[in-house]
């Protein structure tokens, strides 16, 4: 990976679609598309671990040609600041609902860093 070749907040990641990914069978590159400067608009090489990941994602979702790479029922149609925080929420609430019911202790909610 080139030196801070990285997406530089959640909302870029969130923010993504499938044509901005290029997927080549070994690699690829994401394209960032948005951006007040042009320097934030890049290309960005895919790490292995990445790569695998959304090569996985692709396939499972029926290999789609575009579309939100984080779709959601918000009003941007993709993942954002405020449904990533709900999806923590969520997944907080249903962690401690098992632990009760395990008498286990149970995960004290903590804020999600970029």
């Amino acid at each position: 990976m080139v030196e801070g070749a990285i997406l530089n907040a959640p909302g870029e990641a969130f923010a993504l679609r499938w044509e901005n990914i290029h997927l080549n069978g070994s690699g690829g590159l994401v394209q960032v598309t948005e951006g007040k400067t042009k320097a934030a608009r890049r290309m960005l090489p895919l790490v292995p671990l990445v790569y695998a990941t959304l090569k996985a994602r692709w396939e499972n979702t029926g290999k789609p040609e575009d579309g939100w790479l984080f779709p959601s029922e918000s009003r941007e149609g993709h993942l954002n600041k405020d449904t990533a925080k709900d999806q923590h929420r969520l997944a907080i609430e249903r962690v401690n609902t098992k632990a009760k019911e395990n008498k286990q202790r149970e995960l004290k909610p903590f804020v999600p860093t970029s």
